[in-house]
């Protein structure tokens, strides 16, 4: 694992920032660093590749990751307030308790990570798609989340409050104890194979949409209490 000083980083960024501008080559690259400490708020890491980097409880706010590849990298506790990760590509992120409140995730494709008990409040998740990842008690409320895709991934527990979810696609996954109250499911592209046991859904809006496969409604998820698409729609519109 490499460390860098300050001075050090502020270089590499500045070179990264002159490529941006003129870009003759391959993308300025951060691999096996460990960043911790360093002061990167604000800072341009756009169409950056980091592979391996520790970014744990660092200051990202205004951060501008556009584009950028990121794998394994480490942001637990990271502030990430109001940073753009639009269009980026991210697999293997553990980003538990981290804090992405009002950021840009559009478009971003997010695959094999933790987002456990991270607060995204305000997010914008437009086209965001999540695969095979964990976002158990994770704040979601308040997204701004239209063809939001989320599958074969677990969020028990989350706060999905007040999100706008219209033509999302939401399938394979653990939903139980979730948090839809207030939410808009208007013509959802997909809602089906999914936990839901203990699911709130109070004054939701749903309006058309793809409802299909099973809904498993008992609390351990061990399919003992399986129950058809027109069960699922029946009960959020009681709710």
């Amino acid at each position: 694992m490499r460390y860098f000083s300050q001075q050090k980083l502020d270089q590499l960024l500045a070179a990264h920032t002159a490529w941006l501008q003129e870009p003759v080559g391959e993308a300025m690259s951060l691999r096996n660093c460990d960043l911790r400490g360093m002061d990167l708020r604000g800072r341009s890491l756009m169409r950056m590749q980091l592979e391996n980097v520790v970014l744990a409880g660092c200051d990202l706010r205004d951060c501008n990751f556009f584009g950028a590849t990121l794998r394994k990298v480490d942001l637990q506790a990271a502030d990430l307030r109001k940073a753009c990760f639009a269009s980026s590509f991210c697999e293997q992120i553990d980003a538990r308790d981290s804090n992405w409140q009002q950021a840009d995730l559009i478009s971003a494709i997010i695959k094999l990570s933790d987002f456990s008990q991270a607060n995204l409040a305000y997010a914008d998740l437009n086209k965001t798609s999540v695969e095979t990842s964990i976002l158990d008690q994770a704040r979601i409320s308040y997204t701004h989340a239209v063809r939001f895709s989320l599958s074969r991934s677990s969020a028990r527990n989350a706060q999905f409050d007040h999100a706008m979810l219209d033509f999302a696609a939401i399938y394979a996954c653990d939903l139980r104890g979730v948090n839809l109250n207030a939410a808009s499911l208007r013509k959802l592209k997909s809602f089906e194979n999914l936990a839901v046991a203990g699911l709130q859904a109070k004054d939701i809006v749903v309006e058309n949409g793809r409802f299909a496969g099973w809904f498993d409604a008992s609390p351990e998820a061990d399919g003992s209490q399986r129950h058809d698409a027109d069960w699922m729609r029946a009960t959020l519109l009681e709710s």
